[in-house]
């Protein structure tokens, strides 16, 4: 709910839209049909939860019992980009646009903490696998990578109340592909009867479907080109996804009887998202038939229950998200658009 306010506040706050005239969004001295082409840069960092890989404990003895701390998958800023192309019509107050988004990212992390329990292996065999330093072992790796990328088909009606202020209510069709690998590694582990064994564990969330969008936009111009914009939509994505878990086990075996498996399973599943946007536009009308509007935004697009790996129960037991999490992209957007 905290989310959902916040993003709802950004949005009435600031009611925006894709970028209009730069003499007001409803200020058209010679009425006539337009086409757009827009480029958006990218700066994003991303978040999933969900993505545990290990735990930290006060001591190997007897971890049962003692504060268990999740180590979670490390992220970093990535660019990306969207392009997109429309018509307005002005006759009727009405328009349609086209945008693909591509973010692509990968993200690294590690832990060096001396009591380490390789919590992706708990449930495999009897093992309880330990490494870190405080038991000579070594220190987990994890890798993600993320694959991010959508289409939208939007239909929009502009609500003019004077020169100034424009509303900009809009429904359309949006398919999203949402694609992540997480790879762990467990080099010189001990198992449950101090044997050395190292791991490579890969777990897939593969999700990509299609779904009705439904937003608002808004834009106050302020004068000298200058205006305010943001925008609010909630989206619901029905498709497929595809969740495999790889285990590759190597060294003394006692404690694995199984060191090579694969767990995968599909499902069919729906998925809701949520998109704001917040920030200033300028604008410039070059000729009669001609704009140019730039436009730098704070961005926030939500995906509900993007991860779905849980190898075992007592992951559960051991694990507070026990691998079920969201996705948060969040970042800066800048936007370049010609209007001819």
């Amino acid at each position: 709910m905290k989310l959902l306010k916040q993003l709802s506040f950004a949005s009435f706050i600031c009611m925006s839209a894709s970028s209009f005239a730069a003499t007001g969004p409803c200020n058209v001295k010679e009425p006539h049909n337009a086409i757009f082409i827009s480029g958006e840069l990218l700066l994003w960092k991303p978040n999933q939860t969900g993505m545990t890989y290990c735990l930290s404990v006060s001591e190997f003895t007897s971890p049962l019992g003692k504060k268990n701390k999740e180590i979670h998958q490390a992220s970093q800023w990535a660019t990306g980009f969207r392009v997109g192309t429309g018509a307005v019509f002005i006759g009727a107050p009405c328009d349609i646009s086209f945008y693909w988004t591509r973010f692509h990212n990968t993200s690294h992390g590690s832990s060096s903490k001396p009591f380490i329990i390789g919590s992706q292996l708990l449930g495999i065999g009897n093992a309880f696998p330990v490494g870190g330093s405080g038991v000579g072992g070594g220190k987990p790796h994890s890798t993600w990578d993320l694959d991010f990328d959508t289409a939208e088909l939007d239909f929009g009606y502009r609500l003019c109340f004077n020169e100034r202020y424009l509303l900009r209510p809009y429904f359309g069709v949006t398919a999203g592909w949402i694609n992540q690998l997480q790879s762990i590694k467990y080099p010189n582990f001990l198992g449950t009867n101090n044997v050395v064994f190292s791991a490579k564990i890969k777990q897939t969330n593969d999700f990509n479907g299609v779904g009705p969008k439904l937003g608002l936009q808004g834009n106050m111009a302020m004068g000298a080109g200058f205006g305010i914009m943001g925008n609010f939509a909630a989206s619901f994505f029905y498709g497929t996804a595809h969740n495999p878990v790889k285990y590759d086990i190597n060294g003394d075996l006692a404690d694995f009887p199984v060191p090579q498996s694969k767990v995968t399973y599909r499902q069919h599943r729906i998925i809701p998202a949520l998109q704001a946007q917040v920030g200033l536009t300028w604008g410039i009308v070059c000729t009669k038939h001609f704009t140019i509007d730039l436009a730098a935004l704070y961005e926030a697009q939500y995906f509900f229950g993007t991860w779905r790996n849980q190898n075992s129960a007592i992951q559960n037991f051991y694990i507070a998200d026990a691998g079920y999490g969201n996705l948060m992209l969040q970042g800066g957007t800048w936007q370049l658009k010609l209007t001819f």
